[in-house]
């Protein structure tokens, strides 16, 4: 029996690249995103691939399992799990006590360059 190995290869706030490679040819492929609860046929076939999930939950962790069947004796081989979590961005990362009338600065981390709107509310509502 071979193998199947899946890595990640892209991630966001909302979608997961998953590069996958068999030691066989495969005749199918499944993919589970919940740790092998219930699994999905696609397309692929052959001894590699890409598949990409979106519209996926920010900040969400997802346990992705390959499932395969070799084409030549029809075996059925499994990835090793892969734990992956999505972004949770743009996100405040610096937020500063201040002052009404001071200057105020706050750090964002949004590698996206997603559009980002700020409200203030005071302590008193």
């Amino acid at each position: 029996m071979g193998t199947l190995v899946a890595t990640l290869s892209t991630r966001s706030e909302d979608n997961i690249g998953v590069s996958w490679v068999s030691e066989n040819s495969l005749d199918k492929l499944w993919y589970s995103l919940n740790n092998g609860q219930s699994y999905v046929l696609t397309d692929q076939t052959g001894v590699e691939g890409y598949l990409s999930f979106y519209d996926l939950t920010p900040n969400t962790e997802y346990k992705i399992i390959l499932k395969g069947r070799e084409k030549s004796s029809g075996a059925a081989i499994f990835s090793e799990l892969l734990d992956i979590s999505t972004y949770d961005y743009p996100f405040c990362n610096k937020t500063p006590d201040f002052t009404i009338g001071e200057k105020l600065i706050l750090g964002f981390y949004n590698p996206l360059e997603r559009e980002i709107t700020v409200n203030l509310i005071g302590a008193d509502g």
